[in-house]
This record gives C-alpha cells, structure tokens and sequence, in this order.
C-alpha cells in the first residue's frame, strides 16, 4: 500500500550489479539447497567480514554466525534466489516513487 510509506531509506542497496558480481551471486543462490549449511554460512562470513576475519570485526562476525545459524534454511535460500536476480527489475520504476527516497551502497559492498 503506496499511501503507507512517507519515505524510504534502503542501507546495502543492490542496484545493476556488474555482470561478475552478477554470476557470483546467481552461482551462490543456485548452491543453496534449503536444508541449511554450515560451509555457506562460513563462506558468507568470510565474504562479509574477510577471511581471516581481523580481529577488530570478530565479535561482529561472531554475532553475524550466530544469527545467520538461526536462519530458516529454505527461507533464506528462497529470499536469496530473489535477491540474486532483483537487482535490476524495477530499476525504471525508481523515478516514479512518490515519497522522499535515499539509497545507499558501500563503493567496496561486493554483494
């Protein structure tokens, strides 16, 4: 319901990956059974964080696991099919959001 939203802020924004990051992210959520998986979830902290994680980030990524171990295995590879494929579909549609909006990416943000 459009009339509901005043404004919007979207932190981490995925927008018109280029075509490497692209396949990467297609690959991972092509990799993800549903059943969960200790591998992956390693993998994505190592992504997130840094492998080896620096020492200044490891309660972080330690909080990171912990909750990512929490995670509804089918939902999240359901969502992240979605997310590996979402990136550019209503890319158009942005100039026509009738609120304030603001978006932001990290320039390093490699998802």
């Amino acid at each position: 319901a459009p009339e509901r939203v005043s404004r919007i802020v979207s932190l981490n924004a995925v927008f018109r990956r280029p075509p490497e990051l692209a396949e990467a992210v297609r690959e991972r959520a092509a990799a993800l059974t549903g059943r969960g998986d200790a591998a992956g979830a390693a993998q994505t902290i190592a992504r997130w964080f840094g492998d080896p994680v620096p020492a200044g980030l490891m309660a972080a990524a330690a909080k990171t696991a912990a909750a990512l171990s929490k995670v509804d295995p089918e939902g999240y590879a359901r969502t992240y099919r979605l997310f590996a494929r979402a990136d550019g579909d209503h890319a158009d549609r942005l100039q026509t959001l009738a609120m304030p909006a603001l978006f932001i990416t990290g320039s390093d943000d490699r998802n």
